[in-house]
């Protein structure tokens, strides 16, 4: 039999965005990039890092992509409404 650990109002599940998402000015994005210049190339703005192994960058066109290091593979953002790199 499972016993519960306690209620939502008992155990603190908030977290900040800041816990998930990394945008350090020391993070080395060339040396990160780099085993991945295969999906990854031309010019970019490195915006951060997830928690869950994305590398989000901007391209010259305006658009937002993702490398998902788990997957292996480099997707287009969806048009947001609020830019992600002023979040």
């Amino acid at each position: 039999m499972l016993a519960a650990l306690g209620t939502q109002s008992e155990v603190d599940v908030s977290i900040s965005w800041s816990e998930i998402f990394l945008q350090e000015p020391e993070i080395d994005y060339g040396q990160l990039l780099e085993q991945w210049a295969s999906l990854v190339s031309g010019k970019i703005q490195p915006i951060g890092l997830s928690a869950f192994g994305g590398i989000y960058f901007l391209q010259p066109d305006g658009f937002v992509k993702v490398l998902d290091v788990l997957e292996g593979q480099c997707m287009r953002l969806p048009s947001l409404s609020k830019p992600l790199v002023n979040a």
